[in-house]
């Protein structure tokens, strides 16, 4: 039995949310990387990859885009629907024990559990003494409070069959922590691990920490503390544990821009090596020998020679070592302030320069487009950069379809979680339960984009394109835009294609 083993899905998953992490965090994260992200070119030393890499750019495609769907989701504050009597309102303006209020402890676990959807909401309660009334418990500061857990250090879980339905069993948190020994200035890093799980159908917490065997000497991970926690001096029969956005691990919303994200950031790489030796000319001197340089080398001759003793003669072998000097051509280098000389039949030397084409050029710009181009579509406007003319709100609205699709059902399920996490922490609080069981904490929904209409857009596009409706109807009846907005937004189309075109015709 070993506590520190990892739920297979959980090894699975963690790569990928690294590789949206790192991306999320920048240049510095990807690069510190090295050949993880930026492959070694062939051929190539270790001081050649280092020139190489640090003239890499990454670009921040991803961070624009989480921090897009962020704005998007606290674009407006989220709400909090029902009766909020103090002893509630003191609880969710102090949710974590530590001052946090819940709107800054939601949006702290949203930005996480963009990048890592796998965010874990517990509620816990300071270890109450027995026969202890909420009078006391208040008076003493025995608390319930919520904390969330990162993707990282919710390792292991199980779901069980119990009374015909599954439920969580099961829940495994790595805890890294400090503790100050001997050098103040220097704490010392520890982990230790805290299991929750049901037994005997009642939920029980346990922390494991690593303890010296006092037979073998050796440590192993023990049990150092077991509360069993408590409402109403009756234990619970469920783990108060809300997964964030689902019951399992997800891959990230972002998992696939981050991924072109890293292709664009090696074909960029690539081409601005190619610029680095071909951007600057090169002087060359033909028709003169080009200059050596002494390099000596050591070489081991062996000569034979007879030895005598007691009357007998043997042939031994002797190695001497000697040093010679070789000239050999110095090392050929491009770029500005290179000169490369070359011997040549000419009497007459010549002076000229080096232009190389740089082929292959053209190609990685190419590459290079398409990628933007593709990581454009998917992130919709958040990332696009402006274009000929003026967007329309057509257009603007449809590059949000998709993205809303799935930013919509991420909000949906995380603010149902939230909720249930506030309503338990609250009754455990002292909050009744007829108060609690009304209250409802919703993330905005309400974006750009018609999320709730998109069948429906996506339906007036086709009759739109298949000339079955107008322009006009399609604006009215699928967009929802009054008579006054239609005509305005007709005009706009209007003029934003007369500007393209004429754009089109200027650079051709």
């Amino acid at each position: 039995m070993n506590v520190t083993n990892q739920h297979p899905t959980y090894v699975e998953h963690r790569k990928l949310w690294t590789i949206v992490q790192d991306c999320i965090d920048g240049q510095d994260a990807v690069k510190r990387a090295g050949k993880a992200y930026l492959p070694m070119p062939n051929g190539a030393d270790k001081s050649n990859y280092s020139r190489y890499l640090e003239r890499a750019q990454f670009a921040g495609f991803t961070t624009r885009t989480a921090e897009g769907l962020y704005g998007q989701i606290f674009s407006k504050p989220p709400v909090k629907e029902g009766e909020i009597p103090p002893l509630f309102e003191q609880f969710l303006n102090n949710i974590d024990n530590a001052g946090t209020g819940i709107d800054q402890f939601v949006s702290d676990l949203i930005w996480s559990c963009i990048a890592k959807p796998w965010v874990g909401i517990l509620v816990d309660h300071d270890p109450v003494p027995e026969g202890m009334s909420q009078g006391e418990k208040e008076r003493e500061g025995f608390t319930s409070f919520l904390r969330w857990c990162s993707a990282e250090n919710i390792i292991n879980w199980r779901y069980d069959l119990i009374n015909n339905k599954y439920v969580l069993a099961l829940v495994v948190l790595q805890e890294n922590y400090s503790v100050v020994l001997n050098d103040i200035f220097t704490p010392v890093q520890k982990t230790r691990y805290r299991v929750l799980r049901l037994f005997d159908g009642i939920y029980i917490q346990e922390v494991w920490e690593q303890v010296e065997n006092a037979i073998t000497k050796k440590k192993e991970w023990q049990i150092t503390e077991t509360y069993t926690p408590t409402l109403e001096g009756k234990p619970l029969d469920f783990i108060p544990f809300f997964t964030l956005p689902a019951k399992e691990p997800e891959k990230s919303m972002l998992l696939p821009i981050a991924y072109l994200n890293i292709g664009h950031y090696q074909l960029t790489a690539d081409y601005l090596n190619l610029l680095h030796f071909t951007a600057t000319p090169t002087a060359y001197i033909l028709g003169i020998k080009p200059p050596r340089k002494e390099v000596r080398k050591q070489i081991v001759r062996v000569i034979e020679k007879e030895v005598t003793e007691n009357g007998v003669t043997t042939v031994i072998k002797e190695s001497i070592p000697e040093y010679v000097i070789e000239f050999v051509p110095d090392d050929i280098k491009l770029g500005g302030d290179s000169v490369l000389i070359f011997e040549g039949d000419d009497k007459t030397p010549a002076v000229g320069y080096l232009e190389p084409s740089g082929q292959g050029g053209s190609q990685l710009v190419a590459s290079i487009t398409n990628i933007k181009s593709d990581i454009e579509k998917m992130g919709g406007s958040l990332i696009t950069p402006n274009k000929k003319g003026v967007e329309t709100a057509e257009a603007a609205r449809l590059h949000k379809t998709g993205e809303n699709a799935v930013l919509g059902s991420f909000t949906l399920n995380s603010s149902e979680q939230i909720t249930l996490a506030i309503r338990f922490g609250a009754r455990w609080r002292g909050v009744p339960e007829e108060i609690t069981e009304q209250f409802n904490y919703r993330l905005n929904q309400d974006y750009d984009g018609e999320l709730s209409n998109a069948d429906k857009v996506n339906q007036g596009i086709r009759l739109r394109d298949n000339k079955e409706i107008s322009q006009l109807t399609f604006l009215i009846d699928y967009l929802g835009l009054t008579d006054e907005e239609a005509a305005e937004e007709q005009k706009r189309i209007i003029e934003e294609e007369k500007i393209i075109e004429s754009t089109e015709l200027e650079e051709k």
